[in-house]
């Protein structure tokens, strides 16, 4: 049978973040997880957990991860493994945080959408990475979002879990994946969760950024091979 897999996007973010992995991967079973109009971290992993018909692996990335660690706290018997992409686990929203979400929330609201592909995503990828045509689809990706969607989901965001508190209890594999370029989730603090971890693999991804599973999808698809034949 299949490994499933259900990815499960970031803030900004649908499924065009997993398909060039996933067409490398094709001899898995993928369901993209798709949000509601909820606008709860928790209440997204409860969704992701109901659509998993098997015991599946969760993959999310940045938000994603967040949504997918959820997913397995609320029903950890429908989740086989984790691979967790370029994002955080603590609950602290300091006022830096705050105020720079805020802000982005107002120029969403205020100039449109398209203001973000400068102001938001051109850092969130490699340097590189700008200049390659999947730039292009990762900004219609997020023109495809409006201002009331992306308000819900930085609201989510600033009311998150503290997932830090939980990762000692995960009893299943889990593979943490970085790009070395991400300056919004760094290298260090993936090694951090992955020293709370008790069945983790950490592996850094050169010249990606925090897109890397867009950025690199060759390299994302052949790590988790790798891990699923050593750990699944």
């Amino acid at each position: 049978m299949a490994q499933a897999i259900i990815s499960i996007p970031g803030l900004l973010s649908d499924r065009r973040v997993f398909e060039p992995c996933s067409e490398f991967l094709s001899d898995y079973s993928w369901t993209h997880f798709q949000r509601s109009d909820e606008c709860s971290l928790s209440q997204w992993g409860s969704e992701v957990a109901s659509s998993a018909d098997v015991p599946s692996i969760f993959f999310g990335h940045s938000m994603g991860a967040r949504v997918a660690l959820e997913a397995w706290r609320l029903a950890p018997d429908r989740c086989s493994g984790l691979i967790l992409a370029d994002f955080g686990v603590d609950g602290l929203v300091t006022e830096q945080e705050r105020a720079g979400r805020n802000r982005r929330v107002r120029i969403a609201s205020e100039v449109g959408m398209k203001a973000l592909i400068d102001d938001w995503l051109r850092p969130m990828v490699a340097p590189s990475f700008v200049q390659n045509p999947g730039f292009s689809v990762l900004s219609d990706m997020l023109l495809n979002e409006n201002s009331k969607s992306h308000e819900r989901q930085i609201q989510a965001l600033l009311d998150r879990p503290d997932a830090a508190t939980y990762l000692g209890s995960i009893n299943i594999p889990v593979l943490l994946l970085v790009g070395e370029d991400d300056a919004w989730s760094p290298v260090a603090q993936h090694k951090a969760i992955a020293d709370e971890l008790a069945c983790s693999q950490l592996t850094v991804i050169e010249g990606a950024g925090h897109f890397l599973p867009f950025e690199k999808p060759y390299e994302v698809a052949q790590v988790i091979e790798r891990w699923v034949s050593q750990y699944l």
